[in-house]
């Protein structure tokens, strides 16, 4: 049974994104509409966020986010489940290109 209300597509994209000022980076490893799910090495509070900075066509694509589950191994984030907070078309057009590559 799934449990989203929206399809996932499989991801390996390179992402900063930014906490308290600070500048880190991952790996997006699944893509909705309404959220994904990136693979970090840094420990972060549940329930924050501030921005996604990806990559579209060469051209910056901010995406504001707020962290909705952490995955954990010794005191560290191993992944995180973040959720979209305000739906740009070029987001859209990001999800749709990936679930295209499958």
């Amino acid at each position: 049974m799934e449990r989203r209300g929206r399809k996932r597509f499989p991801a390996n994209l390179e992402v900063q994104f930014f906490h308290d000022r600070e500048i880190h980076y991952g790996v997006v490893t699944d893509i909705s509409d309404k959220g994904m799910c990136i693979k970090v090495g840094v420990s972060l509070p549940y329930n924050s966020g501030d921005r996604l900075l990806m990559y579209l066509k060469n051209e910056p694509l901010r995406i504001p986010y707020k962290i909705l589950w952490l995955k954990k191994s010794c005191n560290m984030s191993d992944a995180i489940g973040v959720e979209v907070l305000q739906l740009y078309e070029r987001h859209l057009e990001l999800v749709t290109l990936v679930s295209q590559n499958l």
